[in-house]
């Protein structure tokens, strides 16, 4: 199958305009996430050599701290910026590494894929394959909230969901029978964190409070 030489390979179902915003979102994420890549690495690194870091590393640490919970070491922070620098792989393959990204009308998404027409996208752990929901009004031309615009959610969005791809495979943890979502109720992102810090590192939507600024 040939794909478009974009990013995430260009699978079904998508329009030039819906397509056009996916991939400038991917672009945008796979930036950050690359960033993130190299601030984890310096800082790891910082730490793995010992004696005194750098203040640049202690804003690292701060940070990824105020994400993930607890007081990460050299090997979580080496760790997850290579779950980060699979992802960003992710984000930059046209298709030929086996990532694609298919899109589904509100009628496939709500009853084909028998999922919440709530849901913006949905990425399974076992495959390279990302589904995204074109009909969300995330695609739309009004705002879905008032602290952020669309494509700063987007970029969030997809940013998650390759985390959720191989080689990755994260899965959403759960605090107190809810899945962890920034865009569902952040205080339990936050919450993940302060309470069992193991979990959230394997956390998407933790790890990327960390990547993203927003």
């Amino acid at each position: 199958m040939r794909h478009r030489r974009t990013w995430y390979g260009q699978g079904w179902g998508w329009s030039k305009d819906d397509w056009k915003k996916f991939n400038k979102a991917q672009k945008k994420a796979a930036k950050r996430l690359r960033k993130a890549v190299k601030r984890l690495r310096r800082a790891a690194k910082d730490l793995s050599n010992g004696g005194k870091i750098s203040r640049r590393t202690r804003r690292t640490l701060a940070q990824f701290a105020g994400a993930v919970g607890g007081s990460p070491s050299a090997a979580d922070l080496k760790a997850t910026a290579n779950m980060l620098a699979a992802s960003a792989t992710a984000l930059a393959d046209d298709g030929t590494l086996g990532y694609v990204a298919n899109s589904y009308g509100a009628e496939q998404w709500a009853i084909g894929m028998a999922r919440s027409a709530t849901a913006p996208a949905a990425a399974n752990t076992a495959t390279r394959t990302m589904l995204v929901n074109t009909s969300h009004p995330l695609f739309g031309p009004q705002p879905i909230r008032t602290d952020q615009t669309n494509e700063q959610v987007l970029t969030w969005m997809v940013g998650h969901e390759s985390l959720h791809n191989k080689p990755n495979s994260l899965e959403d943890q759960y605090f107190m029978g809810s899945r962890v979502y920034q865009y569902v109720d952040p205080a339990r992102v936050w919450q993940l964190g302060a309470t069992n810090p193991q979990l959230a590192i394997q956390n998407p939507d933790n790890i990327l409070q960390f990547v993203f600024p927003w």
